[in-house]
């Protein structure tokens, strides 16, 4: 603790600054990483206190890590404190039903398990004691028993082939699947008697409780592989373990199923009668026991991230992205039309239901701190929790403006512009555009002085004008506007960004001769096509992007993904495989005249570094100027704090090597 309090304090003389002097401030990446950020508040079952999630990066000479603990407050406002302490992360906080203990994970031994924690003080104890940890877990109704998902244990043959240097893989041959288990749960010293509830091979994602603690409604589908979430089903089982019923396939991808209050029917969500790889989750209501799914009304962008039950039986709440911003609406069951209980002027991020009168969410805008706010009753009216803002003084906050503009096909794009510190109005700026990746990502108001990956506060620090568009294929404008670049990858979206960079230069704001750009996965993708399509930028910084799209959708862990984008493989017909070539940077390679950097982690299975690969020989032997820079221990981007620094500070100097100014 004491080491942490060092870093706040040498956070804070880093960034104190005065007015006079906010212009030659020195920003360093590294004191963004090291920011606490607040997630995932919930509401005790009286609705008198909260507890959420906060994590920071930790960076010293030795260490480069992010960490998590436990903050409990009161939802009056008067006392907010750290609950949860020590070396290793805590994090999913829930009460149990009772008030008397909080719950949450923490790996403190050898992999994940569950603790509980008296609210009124004292020490932590192990729920579980599984060999391959927990992932989700939920208490039941009556707090006796907790019910968690843990993947099956490596066999006893396969580690004895590991241990005699015989362990081969043979792909799909041995699959670890989720299973629910159930723990009981007293006052008294626990025994870990964890049960699976259920002996299929059937592969566990989202699950809940019935009301009456008897019954556990859970979606599932055949294998781990990511790819088969296309499709899933849900079903029921007794809680003391017994036969699983089926209770909905609908064709799609089913899951994140809910009972309602009172256990008459469950709530799920769904792509509906056949998979939507590219996005499409609406919800659905069936009677708990069995019959015809309901659709219930369409939300804005058709694409649900989330459904809770709150205190009604007639009605449940959703979450989904809006635009820039992001919305909970409540839903009624009798297919009426959904309700936004927040107002649409700063980012929510709301992580369950109202709760006895009482939502718990967090609130940020591109210049606003995330803070934990509760509202109470039926109008909207949002109560400061936390304050950790205090504890920094934070470099000027750039402008932040979100403006739209038409591209070449008359489409309207929506996008944000963070003009550079000491904005002179007249003069023009280098413009660093930041394409987002997915391609069904989409950049969000939320506040730019927290994370190193791209950060527009320190670019705009360095006198960068930075632009996040939101082209054609962005979730949360709609399904049309998601399905928009469909077998069109490159294209549209391509124009969509384009006609951006035209409107910044025409408002006055960008130089058009000082143009950059730089982008992540799908961000990547556009920068290596940006790279083969034209030579108005200076320099470009591909992050994880894709080259060659015939060798890229059949090694990605996300294959249908990218297929569905295409509309099938290339070596079913000739369409598509001149679709590929079309489509696909690596087949205009050749035109490419801007310098490109290339960042790319080592075990990345989303986007495989060999995409990277690809294009760095490629230019280097065109003599095209080129770097490749790989990072360790790190999946699909950068996992550790001073990785995610480093992106930033390289993409900083290659703008800088190439730029005239």
């Amino acid at each position: 603790m004491k080491r942490f309090f060092t870093l706040l304090m040498l956070i804070s003389l880093t960034w104190i600054t005065t007015a006079a002097a906010q212009d030659t401030v020195s920003v360093d990446l590294s004191d963004f990483v090291q920011v606490k950020n607040a997630s995932a508040p919930v509401i005790s079952p009286d609705g008198k206190y909260l507890a959420y999630t906060v994590s920071w990066g930790i960076v010293s000479d030795t260490e480069s890590e992010y960490h998590s603990q436990i903050w409990v407050a009161d939802t009056e406002g008067n006392w907010n404190r750290q609950f949860t302490r020590g070396e290793k992360s805590a994090g999913n906080p829930a009460f149990s039903p009772d008030g008397k203990y909080l719950s949450f994970t923490a790996n403190r031994g050898e992999s994940t398990q569950l603790y509980r924690i008296p609210l009124n003080g004292g020490e932590a104890e192990a729920i579980t004691n599984i060999e391959t940890g927990v992932q989700d877990y939920k208490w039941s109704p009556d707090g006796s028993r907790i019910a968690f998902t843990s993947t099956d244990a490596e066999s006893e043959a396969s580690k004895e082939k590991a241990k005699a240097k015989e362990d081969v893989t043979v792909v799909g041959e041995e699959v670890r699947y989720a299973r629910i288990y159930v723990q009981e749960i007293g006052d008294e010293p626990l025994e870990h008697s964890a049960k699976a509830v259920y002996s299929e091979d059937m592969h566990a994602q989202d699950f809940s409780w019935s009301p009456d603690g008897e019954t556990l409604v859970f979606s599932h589908r055949e294998t781990p592989m990511l790819d088969d979430g296309d499709t899933g089903a849900i079903s029921t089982v007794p809680a003391d373990s017994g036969t699983v019923t089926a209770l909905v396939d609908m064709g799609g991808a089913d899951h994140s199923p809910v009972y309602t209050k009172d256990g008459e029917q469950i709530v799920f969500l769904s792509d509906g009668d056949q998979p939507e790889p590219i996005g499409q989750t609406d919800a659905y209501v069936i009677p708990a026991a069995g019959g015809e799914a309901q659709a219930l009304a369409h939300t804005f962008d058709r694409n649900i991230r989330s459904v809770y039950v709150g205190d009604e039986s007639d009605a449940v709440y959703v979450t989904e992205g809006r635009k820039t911003l992001a919305a909970m609406y409540k839903l009624p069951l009798d297919g009426g039309e959904p309700e936004m209980i927040h107002s649409n002027d700063a980012y929510y991020s709301f992580s369950d239901a109202p709760t006895a009168g009482i939502t718990a969410f967090t609130m940020q805008m591109g210049g606003q701190y995330e803070e934990v706010y509760v509202s109470k009753g039926r109008r909207f009216n949002p109560v400061q929790i936390s304050n950790f803002e205090d504890e920094y003084v934070f470099p000027e906050m750039p402008k932040v403006e979100t403006i739209t503009w038409t591209s070449t096909d008359g489409m309207e794009i929506e996008g944000l512009l963070i003009y550079p510190v000491g904005y002179e109005k007249g003069k023009q700026y280098p413009l660093f555009l930041n394409v987002h990746g997915g391609p069904g990502g989409v950049y969000s108001n939320t506040f730019l002085g927290t994370g190193a990956f791209y950060n527009a506060a320190f670019f705009a620090h360095k006198g960068y004008a930075i632009l996040k568009p939101n082209p054609r294929g962005s979730s949360a404008y709609g399904k049309e506007f998601r399905y928009a670049n469909f077998q069109d990858l490159g294209e549209g979206d391509y124009q969509d960004i384009m006609t951006g960079v035209d409107e910044v230069i025409e408002r006055g704001i960008a130089h058009p001769d000082s143009l950059v750009m730089a982008g992540w996965s799908y961000g990547g993708y556009m920068a290596a096509r940006i790279a083969t399509k034209t030579d108005r930028f200076k320099a470009i910084s591909m992050g994880a992007g894709l080259f060659n799209l015939e060798s890229m959708f059949v090694t990605t862990d996300v294959i249908d993904y990218g297929l569905g984008l295409m509309g099938g493989g290339y070596w079913e017909s000739e369409e598509l495989k001149q679709l590929f070539a079309d489509l696909s940077p690596h087949t205009r390679v050749d035109e490419v005249t801007t310098p490109v950097q290339l960042l790319h982690s080592s075990n990345d299975q989303r986007v495989p570094a060999s995409q990277s690969y690809e294009m760095y020989q490629v230019l280097k032997r065109m003599e095209v100027p080129t770097e490749l820079v790989l990072y360790p221990r790190s999946g699909h981007g950068p996992s550790e704090p001073k990785l995610s620094v480093d992106v930033g500070q390289r993409v900083l100097e290659w703008f800088e090597e190439y730029l005239e100014r």
